[in-house]
């Protein structure tokens, strides 16, 4: 079974969540997905294509690069009592 929905992310050197980006799956179900390598999971037996980003763009619902939130959340003033 397809999921409707994928969420895609991208770690920083910390391994904090750098940026993401939500899926339209059902948008790329429409995709002629045999063009893309097939990385596999460390289970060997399922793994998911390598599609750039920028084949995606369409089926992009949302996305953030969430280090620039990160930071502006470290600039911010303390809250006072």
């Amino acid at each position: 079974m397809l999921a409707d929905y994928m969420i895609y992310c991208w770690l920083d050197a910390d391994g904090e969540i750098e940026e993401w980006v939500l899926v339209d799956m059902l948008a790329v179900a429409g995709m002629d997905l045999s063009q893309y390598v097939t990385i596999a999971n460390r289970d060997k037996r399922n793994g998911f294509k390598a599609i750039p980003i920028a084949n995606l763009k369409s089926s992009i619902l949302a996305g953030e690069k969430t280090s620039d939130y990160r930071r502006s959340c470290n600039n911010a003033a303390p809250e006072g009592d």
